[in-house]
């Protein structure tokens, strides 16, 4: 399969989606149908007959961000409003790229919306931080809202 990279806009809320190793040059919704196209012709989209045997891999990563906070900061807890059918791994990045992994155990497996409680180890600190979050065994998931729980230190970051 080639090497593609394939980026989705979606435009009701601005985000950006990636397809990597999709065998198809462009894409798009028409009426109620997902079309790809590539050099054999335009092909509909959908989940039936898929080959199960393969395992997808899925992540992303947001911004790196201090949050309008120039001081220093830990993080305690994270509360993560999702749904997926198996564990998840949640990368922590500081702003030396120090990371710490942590893995979510979905509560409802079957793709059920619930919120997962994620504590924090007390051992890393920085000014920006950077979040990333990647499927365990090719499992489904969707994040409908990250919350973190920052815990502000007093010392602001020297300007030099």
């Amino acid at each position: 399969m080639p090497d593609n990279l394939t980026l989705c806009l979606g435009l009701d809320r601005v985000a950006v989606t990636q397809y990597h190793k999709y065998n198809f040059n462009s894409f798009c919704r028409f009426n109620d149908a997902y079309l790809g196209a590539n050099s054999s012709g335009i092909f509909t989209l959908d989940s039936g007959d898929l080959d199960d045997t393969e395992e997808i891999e899925a992540f992303f990563e947001l911004v790196t961000s201090d949050w309008g906070i120039p001081n220093q900061k830990r993080i305690r807890s994270m509360y993560i409003s999702l749904e997926a059918n198996s564990d998840l791994q949640i990368t922590l990045y500081d702003d030396e790229e120090n990371q710490r992994t942590y893995v979510i155990e979905p509560i409802h497996l079957l793709n059920k919306q619930h919120t997962a409680k994620v504590i924090i180890g007390r051992d890393g600190k920085g000014t920006y931080w950077m979040l990333r979050i990647d499927n365990i065994n090719g499992s489904d998931f969707s994040i409908d809202r990250i919350q973190v729980v920052p815990v502000v230190l007093g010392k602001k970051p020297s300007l030099t």
